[in-house]
């Protein structure tokens, strides 16, 4: 296309004037040239085809890795992290003074850069902070551990971003095992308390049918009935067990017993038809 003093017409460049470059012609009797410089620090590539088309690539070559260890950044090598490190690990520059307290000091003549630094001190686990040895060329290196005892100037201490919650499984461990154990002792008291139930149901049966109840006969039951029927000269005098009379003394508590004469002490009973009854035990 023609020159308009800017670019040619019906050509890509137009699209980058003064965005990205300046464009100059000259075309005279002596020379003809064309020529541009940019704007700003991104380069646009040109190229041209075998057909003689042109065409601008504007996207910058270069790529700002501000960090040892930078994530999702165009053109950044992502470097394996330690395993004492995580992502949320980042160093953020920090201007306190504190007390003049020695560092682990590199040689320097390995020339380290302010980036060589942080990669030194994230891979070393202990460090917490590092700093350049000469801030002004932003070289040399010095890292801390456990504590920052960082003198004049800048530094970079480690700090978290989004910190992950520590890990609670044990919290929860913790609680199912509680709740388990919980369970299984109502369990036990339920099925101690069931079975001691049963077994005073059983008692108190038993003597209900000695007293003349009309409890489910056993075989201790109808022996005792047997040895009352046996005994038809003296219909007065029956025969208990010592597990019935027990029972309806209370274990022959004091506050059941109601004196004592010369064939022994009488004691109060009251069976289980509300009936008090005296037995005298001889």
């Amino acid at each position: 296309g023609s020159w308009n003093n800017a670019y040619f017409n019906s050509s890509p460049l137009r699209r980058l004037t003064n965005s990205y470059c300046n464009f100059s012609y000259i075309s005279n009797e002596n020379e003809t040239f064309f020529s541009y410089s940019t704007v700003q620090t991104n380069s646009p590539q040109l190229t041209i085809d075998y057909l003689g088309a042109l065409s601008v690539d504007s996207g910058s070559t270069l790529v700002n890795c501000t960090s040892a260890f930078s994530y999702f950044s165009e053109g950044c090598v992502a470097q394996e992290l330690p395993v004492c490190r995580s992502p949320n690990d980042t160093f953020s520059p920090n201007y306190d003074t504190w007390d003049n307290i020695e560092g682990l000091m590199f040689d320097e003549g390995d020339n380290l850069t302010l980036m060589d630094c942080e990669a030194k001190c994230l891979n070393n686990c202990s460090c917490v902070a590092y700093a350049s040895t000469n801030p002004d060329a932003q070289t040399g290196c010095e890292i801390w551990s456990t504590t920052i005892p960082l003198s004049d100037g800048v530094h970079y201490a480690l700090t978290w971003k989004n910190k992950p919650r520590a890990n609670r499984w044990w919290i929860w461990l913790t609680a199912a095992v509680g709740g388990i154990i919980i369970t299984l002792s109502c369990l036990l008291c339920y099925e101690k308390v069931k079975k001691h139930k049963q077994k005073r149901k059983k008692k108190q049966k038993m003597l209900l049918q000695e007293l003349g109840g009309s409890a489910i006969p056993s075989i201790i039951h109808d022996k005792v009935k047997k040895q009352n029927n046996e005994r038809p000269a003296n219909p007065d005098l029956r025969i208990f067990s010592f597990e019935s009379i027990s029972l309806a003394t209370s274990n022959f508590s004091a506050k059941n017993k109601l004196g004592e004469g010369g064939f022994g002490p009488v004691y109060k009973v009251l069976s289980l038809s509300d009936t008090l009854n005296c037995v005298h035990l001889i």
